[in-house]
């Protein structure tokens, strides 16, 4: 804290943090294309007309319910790329928005133990500070009778 560079620093990482703020409203604003929904459909639509058959002469009976799996999961994956057009519920349906709410509780959840545990794995300060080249090495060869050198760095 005490560097001349630390406030500096400071205040560029808290213009930046910021900016991005400000460009929150630009995210909401700005919608997915729907041409990527469009590909995701027709996509979708054809494995899964086209899985039975493809998957019958390998598999035989067992292809019907594994079919109906991979229809399960991949109109699941549909569903969710149409929740991309509006992800903040601008518009549309309600039940096709993405909850951001759920999304930061959920990351916040156990965020206190995770700092904390981060906290007590910090490495200890040298009470000298930092040697004043860019590497240890280089300074012992340059200041050979310096005693933080004598234990051979």
């Amino acid at each position: 804290r005490d560097s001349p560079g630390f406030e500096q620093n400071l205040l560029e990482q808290l213009a930046r943090v910021r900016g991005e703020m400000f460009s929150i409203s630009d995210f909401q604003a700005g919608r997915m294309p729907l041409a990527y929904v469009q590909l995701v459909q027709v996509l979708v639509d054809s494995l899964v007309v086209l899985a039975p058959p493809a998957l019958y002469p390998s598999l035989g009976a067992l292809s019907i319910p594994l079919c109906g799996l991979l229809t399960l999961f991949f109109k699941g994956l549909l569903e969710l790329s149409k929740s991309f057009l509006d992800p903040f519920g601008n518009e549309g349906f309600p039940g096709q928005n993405i909850r951001v709410d759920v999304l930061v509780s959920e990351l916040n959840f156990g965020a206190q133990s995770r700092w904390s545990a981060a906290g007590s794995a910090l490495p200890l300060r040298d009470p000298d500070g930092p040697l004043p080249m860019d590497t240890a090495p280089e300074y012992c060869l340059a200041n050979p009778n310096d005693p933080r050198c004598a234990g051979g760095a």
